[in-house]
C-alpha cells in the first residue's frame, strides 16, 4: 500500500512539469500540449532554441540553466505573452536588425513575471507604428477601449544596452 502510494505522489508531482527537449523537442511543442499550471523547463540541451513563441496558456516556462538560448534574430520576437499568469524565467534571448521585441505583453495579460533573464540585440523599429524604438521587453494597451496589461513583475532582467539593468518593476 506505502508503494501505491509514493507511485501515486510521484506520477501526480511529475505530470506538473514537461521537460524539453526530452518530453517535446521544441517550447512550442511543450505549450501546445500543456494545461494550465503546468511548469515547463527547458534544458540547455535546447541551446539556440530558433522559433516564434505564443504563450496561450497559464504556464511556468523556466531554463534549467544559464545556457539555455532563444534565438530571436531575423524574427519579429522571440515570446509573445496571450494570457494570464505566466512567469518567463532564466534565459538568453538575442535579436538582431530584424527583430523588435524579446517578450511581448499583450494587452489585458494579468500576473505576468519576467525575471532573470538575458536580453540583447533588438533593434527593429516597431512596425506597428511610426515609433523608432525596438525593445527588450514591450508591455502595451490598446484598442477602442484601453486594456493595458496588470500587476506585471519584471525583475532582475539584463540587457547589454543598459535598458533593463533594473532590480524590480512592478506595473499595477
Amino acid at each position: 500500500m506505502k508503494n501505491i502510494f509514493y507511485l501515486f505522489f510521484f506520477s501526480i508531482f511529475c505530470s506538473a512539469q514537461i521537460l524539453v527537449p526530452s518530453q517535446y523537442s521544441t517550447i512550442q511543442e511543450a505549450i501546445d500540449a500543456a494545461e494550465d499550471g503546468q511548469t515547463i523547463i527547458v534544458s540547455s540541451q535546447i541551446n539556440n532554441y530558433f522559433g516564434l513563441i505564443e504563450v496561450n496558456k497559464e504556464l511556468d516556462i523556466i531554463s534549467d540553466s544559464d545556457d539555455v538560448i532563444i534565438a530571436a534574430s531575423d524574427q519579429d520576437f522571440a515570446i509573445k505573452i496571450l494570457a494570464n499568469n505566466v512567469t518567463i524565467s532564466g534565459f538568453e534571448i538575442i535579436g538582431n536588425a530584424f527583430t523588435n521585441a524579446g517578450i511581448i505583453i499583450t494587452p489585458g495579460s494579468q500576473n505576468i513575471t519576467i525575471s532573470n533573464n538575458d536580453i540583447s540585440g533588438m533593434s527593429l523599429p516597431n512596425p506597428s507604428n511610426e515609433s523608432p524604438l525596438s525593445y527588450g521587453i514591450l508591455v502595451y494597451g490598446n484598442g477602442d477601449v484601453i486594456d493595458p496589461p496588470s500587476n506585471i513583475i519584471i525583475s532582475d532582467n539584463f540587457n547589454i544596452r543598459g535598458w533593463f539593468n533594473h532590480k524590480y518593476y512592478n506595473f499595477r
